[in-house]
């Protein structure tokens, strides 16, 4: 497959979503619709899906070998994002928090939030999107002391359907420490609760 330009993938994209407007009757003439195909592209390829069009984000590392090794747990919570659902394109809006013991290796804290949304930028299912933030820290640390707990509001939810718009939904993954020693997990819901 022959790559393409950004600027030819906006162009292309914009015609699409203006046929999709004339498929439902939609005025273009309206000044407020006019230039929305390109706004629309723009946004998608620019920003809600960015990360499909660009590399992985750099998540540099460094030992975990001062005078006395780090061996408690460290905890990033609230790293605030929005996804596009995969269903029906429609937002989620969702609050990630992570947590690590570390092993060997340690990670500039704003990564996290760099990984965090590098999966986040693409259709996306919840539980999906738990687990490739869960297997990328598991790789990238070299430990199984990760959890990673999602709480996310789905506009699928809220707009449509079943129209309830106080529903959350919370998903969880974690290995090691977190699942065989009963006072990390404590630890860790001590540090997440509001």
């Amino acid at each position: 497959m022959q790559e393409i330009t950004k600027e030819k993938r906006i162009e292309n994209t914009s015609k699409k979503i203006k046929e999709l407007f004339e498929e439902l009757w939609l005025d273009l003439n309206d000044p407020n619709l006019k230039d929305t195909p390109t706004r629309v592209s723009k946004m998608l390829i620019n920003e809600t899906l960015k990360w499909l069009y660009n590399e992985p984000p750099k998540i540099t590392t460094f030992p975990n070998e001062w005078e006395e090794v780090y061996k408690w747990m460290v905890v990033v919570k609230d790293i605030k994002v929005n996804s596009l659902c995969s269903h029906h394109f429609k937002d989620f809006n969702w609050v990630c928090h992570i947590a690590y013991i570390p092993w060997k290796k340690l990670i500039w804290l704003s990564k996290f939030a760099r990984l965090v949304d590098y999966w986040s930028r693409r259709p996306q299912l919840q539980e999906r999107l738990n687990k490739q933030i869960f297997n990328d820290l598991k790789k990238i640390l070299e430990t199984d002391n990760i959890a990673v707990i999602i709480n996310a509001k789905h506009e699928c939810m809220c707009s449509r359907g079943i129209k309830d718009p106080k529903s959350t939904t919370t998903t969880a993954l974690m290995d090691g420490l977190f699942i065989h020693n009963p006072s990390a997990k404590e630890e860790l819901f001590n540090h997440i609760k509001y």
